[in-house]
């Protein structure tokens, strides 16, 4: 039985990009970590989750072969389609995360907000400006 890769080997790529160092990138490559792109041109930033999924059994053993998977909020899609429009903008996993939660939050709260609508264009022109609190401004 094989043991599963380790992430350090797995988010190799990851690292030096967001350590800065842009490691050689393949078209057909895709390679695990976090990243953020947008649904269509003018669109608000989504995040977008490269990983490898590693089934194994209790003693840590893999049951098939590790396969590469991808979310795009919250939605399984294709790292080999998508890996050409995310390597250029690799994230933290902090940052997926509040991206992810700011656009719940928006869905929920201002649902007329880009954050709410990714997949439609923002009309910068038109858009309110956002008025921040005090809390806010300090950050």
């Amino acid at each position: 039985m094989a043991k599963p890769t380790p992430d350090h080997k797995l988010y190799a790529w990851w690292n030096l990009a967001m350590a800065g160092n842009n490691p050689p990138m393949h078209d057909g490559d895709p390679q695990c970590g976090w990243y953020r792109s947008r649904l269509i041109k003018g669109g608000p930033p989504v995040p977008v989750a490269i990983w490898m999924h590693q089934p194994v059994d209790d003693d840590g053993e893999l049951t098939d072969q590790e396969a590469l998977k991808c979310t795009v909020l919250g939605k399984e899609r294709d790292p080999f389609e998508l890996w050409t429009w995310v390597c250029g903008d690799p994230i933290s996993k902090n940052e997926y995360h509040f991206i992810l939660d700011s656009i719940h939050w928006a869905k929920k709260n201002e649902p007329h907000s880009p954050e709410a609508n990714p997949h439609l264009t923002v009309n910068w022109a038109t858009l309110a400006p956002h008025t921040f609190t005090k809390e806010q401004d300090d950050e």
